[in-house]
């Protein structure tokens, strides 16, 4: 896993606890939909690491 994976994984949940503090609707949307894009990212690199070659030693 890649550092800018763990960080988007890591923005995801901190958005994820800051919905829990929240009443106001339009920020509940914007901080879930945030979540989802670092998520969907982080899976996009991790995919994308994994379909890489291996680096020749």
């Amino acid at each position: 896993m890649s550092d800018r994976s763990d960080y988007l994984k890591s923005q995801a949940k901190l958005a994820r606890r800051l919905m829990t503090g929240t009443d106001d609707p339009m920020a509940l949307d914007q901080l879930g939909e945030y979540a989802k894009e670092c998520d969907g990212e982080a899976r996009r690199i991790e995919d994308d690491e994994a379909d890489a070659p291996d680096p020749v030693r």
